[in-house]
């Protein structure tokens, strides 16, 4: 894995009372999410990046990184908006002053979009692109007033 639980716990803002069992199964599937954006050779490639003295590698490492827990934080942030007491699921805890309450869900959902845009952005530049085929070369297209022509 690119990210680690306290690095999401840190781009999540999140406690350290939060334990990484909490953390560790949203970071699993960041990280196979990610790796399938990118590839599995292209994510090892990036993994190695980790200890690099080259300044673009290691930015690239960082970069890939921080989108690893930002999207552990998109898969996160539902599971972690739930309090559990007794029996059951709680919405309030607490009274008075004392009083809190979880997000809605527009709330959670507005939240993990965030997240998952941050780490779709920083992923952008690496994730590989089909290259288009050069339009000169399909049989019958036209560029730039000359047509393409192919063996029929």
């Amino acid at each position: 894995m690119l990210a680690t639980e306290a690095k999401v716990k840190s781009e999540g803002n999140l406690p350290d009372s939060i334990k990484v069992e909490k953390i560790t199964p949203h970071l699993v599937k960041a990280s196979k999410k990610i790796k399938g954006l990118l590839t599995p050779e292209l994510y090892a490639k990036i993994e190695g990046y980790a200890t690099s003295q080259d300044p673009k590698e290691k930015e690239t490492f960082d970069d890939c990184q921080i989108a690893e827990a930002n999207l552990a934080m998109s898969f996160a942030v539902k599971v972690l908006n739930i309090q559990t007491q007794g029996n059951g699921l709680v919405r309030v805890q607490g009274w008075d002053e004392n009083r809190s309450e979880n997000l809605s869900q527009k709330e959670t959902d507005s939240l993990a979009e965030h997240f998952e845009k941050v780490a779709m952005d920083l992923l952008a530049p690496f994730i590989p692109q089909e290259v288009p085929a050069d339009p000169a070369d399909v049989p019958g297209t036209v560029v730039k007033g000359r047509f393409a022509m192919g063996a029929i």
